[in-house]
């Protein structure tokens, strides 16, 4: 009983971060895209098209908020071009 509900616990911890991901994929594509796509002019670059769709926003989001992967590689040169 106490593993199942451990199981249901993390499920729905994950399904609700997915969620908010989704959620802030959506925003960022509507709002970071523009600036963004004036910052890198080759599309070969991660940056250039991290948030183009909400697909690639979300892994991106995924990749520095949960993973902790390079968080700073597109932020830092967006909030250096465009102030926070």
């Amino acid at each position: 009983r106490g593993f199942i509900g451990t199981i249901f616990a993390i499920f729905w911890g994950f399904f609700f971060i997915l969620l908010m991901l989704l959620l802030w994929a959506i925003i960022a594509v509507q709002f970071i895209h523009p600036e963004n796509k004036q910052l890198y002019d080759d599309e070969t670059v991660w940056c250039a098209t991290a948030f183009s769709t909400v697909g690639n926003a979300i892994v991106y989001f995924f990749q520095t908020l949960v993973v902790g992967d390079s968080w700073g590689l597109c932020a830092i040169p967006l909030f250096q071009r465009f102030g926070v």
